[in-house]
């Protein structure tokens, strides 16, 4: 195993390539309000923190329940990133800053400051 492995690069793609993708087919021209965006941030915050509530309780022997949570997971960063572009759209900043919303951790200030 070398020092950059599949799964390094499968991290890779979730991460950084994957949000992307989602940034740059967003294509509808809407825009959201503050208050839209901020309603719909606190609800996947307080989802997420339900379905990890979830998983703590299953615990790790449920393996087929934790995959399904974990493709609701990517469909709620689905939404999430489409939802970014929305508001910067309506901020007037257009996709530059979605982008930037990309990078991990980066994204917290982002979502702070829209």
């Amino acid at each position: 195993m070398g020092t950059f492995s599949i799964w390094h690069w499968v991290m890779v793609i979730l991460l950084f390539v994957w949000p992307a993708i989602f940034v740059a087919t967003e294509r509808t021209h809407k825009t959201m309000t503050r208050l839209e965006f901020i309603c719909w941030v606190l609800g996947f915050l307080l989802f997420g923190l339900a379905i990890y509530g979830l998983q703590v309780a299953i615990g790790p022997g449920a393996s087929s329940i934790n995959i399904f949570l974990l493709i609701v997971n990517f469909g709620i960063a689905i939404a999430l990133y489409r939802f970014i572009v929305r508001r910067c759209r309506d901020a007037g900043h257009g996709k530059t800053l979605a982008y930037v919303a990309v990078i991990p951790l980066v994204n917290l200030v982002v979502i702070l400051y829209l």
